[in-house]
């Protein structure tokens, strides 16, 4: 659809700021997945991982930014499809952060 968009039109710069969207999404993700690699568990000395509390919050930053491109689709002509892509990704993005909701109450003590 990015490449149907006339450069310079609304629906371009609105498929762009989309893509920079999911861009930081799946760098984000790409963090958390390297923080759940790394873990190692608290063994003392350096190679313990980063802590295991950080991954709910890498989660769900990763999974919020997922939603900012569905304003972006809101009025704009022959987004149906997009739209109910980005309703399904985000979807998937609340069900990794309900997966992580027994990691979250550790953070928060």
């Amino acid at each position: 659809m990015l490449h149907n968009g006339k450069n310079g039109t609304s629906t371009a710069h609105r498929l762009s700021l989309c893509e920079l969207d999911y861009d930081a999404a799946v760098t984000s993700l790409n963090v958390c997945i390297a923080m759940l690699k790394d873990y190692h568990g608290p063994k003392g000395g350096e190679k313990d991982g980063p802590p295991s509390f950080y991954l709910p919050d890498c989660v769900g930053e990763a999974s919020g930014l997922v939603s900012y491109c569905e304003h972006e689709l809101v009025d704009m002509p022959g987004q149906e499809a997009l739209y109910k892509e980005n309703i399904e990704l985000g979807k998937l993005g609340d069900l990794n952060v309900a997966l992580m909701a027994p990691y979250w109450d550790l953070t928060q003590n």
